[in-house]
């Protein structure tokens, strides 16, 4: 399904051709469950490019991304994501802060 031209990305698909940027575009999409399967796909990853936009994704406004986005944080292997985990603590979702 395309929304507004853009072709919904396929998650399983980028991250098994190790589509590092297509997967952080995929993160900025208008679908929630794009955004959650982005976050997702990119903490089983290991690319340098991949901390800073799932820093920025933990502000989306979809609780439900931001849950993954923590999950995806805590299976980097980057000693950096231990900052961003702290700034997940702050989040207004309980979920969220629990994760």
């Amino acid at each position: 399904m395309a929304i507004l031209g853009q072709p919904k990305p396929d998650a399983g698909r980028l991250k098994a051709g190790r589509d590092v940027e297509g997967l952080i575009r995929a993160l900025s999409f208008k679908d929630g469950n794009v955004r959650s399967e982005a976050a997702m796909a990119l903490g089983g990853l290991f690319d340098g490019r991949i901390l800073d936009a799932l820093v920025n994704a933990l502000a989306d406004p979809d609780v439900d991304v931001r849950t993954d986005v923590v999950q995806a944080l805590g299976r980097l292997k980057d000693p950096r994501a231990q900052d961003a985990l702290a700034i997940a603590l702050k989040d207004p979702d309980p979920g969220v802060r629990s994760w």
